[in-house]
């Protein structure tokens, strides 16, 4: 394995970036990264993200798993498979992971943006990253005064997540709180999972309902570190 020299961040408050094109959202740590390189092979055609290792474990369970299976489990142990997963998904957290910058389509791309940003969910859901998952979660809360997630992205986190998942509590809160009639077009689309959940939150009174997540406090989707 390759030892790379020590680079090490400096800490700095909270900073957002806007643009047409693209957003970032900057949270900082300090790391070094004198350890091994792993490959990470992701998506069908296997496009190689070397990382560093430590960045790797971090935060995410499954690398650190992977990693300590990796004598007896894998012919290569300094390359892990992620051929399930998107590149571009995978760059916006491997981007985070060096950066803590949250990086994706800017308010001009809003489709794309909300596409983007639940897949990012789902990718930390399986790696079981839980701080990359908030720091998602946030920004789509941040992003409702912008849009409200579709069907396609309901899709998305219904397929990669499990009952109970923040994720979808927030989705089911938000169409019970703001659902409208341009929303309800493509409705039959949506996962029949999401549509029950759906119908059991609107069927409780809207005005028992004291806030809708626009007005809900950071860290009320996100989930705590297991021991």
């Amino acid at each position: 394995m390759a030892l790379e020299p020590t680079v090490e961040q400096e800490a700095s408050p909270l900073i957002e970036y806007e643009s047409d094109n693209m957003l970032e959202i900057t949270v900082t740590d300090t790391v070094s990264l004198r350890c091994p390189i792993i490959k990470v092979a992701v998506g069908t055609d296997r496009q190689i993200f070397p990382m560093h290792e430590m960045v790797l474990v971090r935060n995410a369970k499954f690398f650190k798993k992977a990693l300590q299976d990796s004598m007896s489990l894998r012919a290569d142990p300094d390359t892990i498979d992620l051929t399930d997963d998107e590149p571009a998904t995978f760059q916006v957290y491997s981007n985070w992971l060096y950066t803590e910058r949250l990086t994706v389509p800017g308010p001009s791309q809003w489709l794309a943006c909300s596409c983007r940003l639940v897949q990012c969910y789902v990718l930390g859901e399986k790696l079981m990253d839980v701080k990359f998952k908030n720091i998602v979660i946030d920004e789509m809360i941040r992003r409702t005064d912008e849009w409200i997630p579709e069907c396609d992205a309901v899709k998305i986190i219904y397929q990669g997540t499990s009952a109970g998942s923040p994720a979808r509590r927030f989705l089911v809160d938000i169409w019970a709180s703001e659902a409208h009639e341009i929303m309800m077009d493509g409705l039959e689309n949506c996962p029949n999972d999401f549509l029950a959940d759906a119908l059991r939150c609107m069927s409780k009174a809207r005005e028992e309902l004291e806030t809708g997540p626009r007005q809900m406090k950071q860290g009320h989707y996100h989930e705590t570190e297991s021991t």
